[in-house]
């Protein structure tokens, strides 16, 4: 389970141990339910998540890694949020010795790639009625 607690001012430490001993949800034959105690707030969104993951060495030697991230809600408390999400990531890990690296080839090389790719999954998402924001709508650089 992966929690974010959000607070307007500095938490105690007591408080903070209150929730992190507390139960948030059980589980029980693919269904979820809130059993956050009352006073400790409540459970508004809780998601099963299954991640898969590919990588590749591009010619530049940095390691770029695709993401695909399925999220299948369980409890849901707001309108919008009950349907099952579908996210991809981009992740290129660049090394400590960046000398080896032209970083401005790279970008370029990154982006053109992001842009490919929300291009080839704009249609796939459409059919599934899914928000994205279109390969036309990317960012471009002024000149």
């Amino acid at each position: 389970l992966r929690h974010l607690i959000r607070a307007r001012r500095a938490i105690k430490k007591k408080v903070t141990e209150t929730y992190l001993d507390a139960r948030y949800i059980q589980l029980s034959n693919e269904t979820a339910q809130s059993v956050l105690s009352p006073e400790l707030g409540e459970v508004t969104y809780c998601c099963e998540r299954v991640k898969r993951k590919w990588t590749t060495q591009l010619d530049s030697g940095v390691n770029l890694a695709i993401v695909e991230t399925r999220r299948t809600p369980l409890i849901v408390n707001k309108e919008g949020d009950d349907g099952e999400r579908l996210e991809y990531e981009l992740i290129a890990n660049i090394p400590q010795q960046v000398e080896r690296v032209d970083l401005h080839a790279l970008a370029d090389d990154l982006w053109g790639r992001g842009i490919q790719m929300a291009s080839l999954l704009e249609e796939g998402m459409g059919e599934l009625q899914a928000h994205t924001m279109s390969s036309s709508a990317a960012f471009q650089a002024p000149n």
